[in-house]
């Protein structure tokens, strides 16, 4: 249950990873508690699979916030007028 592909993370949305997350974390705590040896191996997944979510949810913040640059405008230089007499 606990072992999360990238495939299914990006298929999943905002929303989905949120509670998928909240889900993940209770559970991490209901393993620690009775800390035995058998549970160690499912709480390496546990930290893992929490991980990979975390770093869909910042790559997709960072997707949504950089902007893509406009070109830099010249600016506009008017040549000086040559007086001449």
């Amino acid at each position: 249950m606990t072992v999360l592909r990238k495939k299914e993370i990006k298929g999943m949305s905002e929303k989905e990873r949120q509670e998928k997350l909240k889900e993940l974390r209770l559970e991490l705590i209901k393993k620690n508690v009775p800390a035995n040896k058998a549970g160690k191996i499912k709480t390496k997944e546990i930290k893992k699979a929490v991980a990979r979510l975390l770093t869909a949810q910042n790559a997709a913040r960072a997707v949504k916030t950089t902007q893509i640059p406009q070109p830099a405008q010249k600016p506009s230089i008017q040549k000086p007028k040559i007086i001449t007499k």
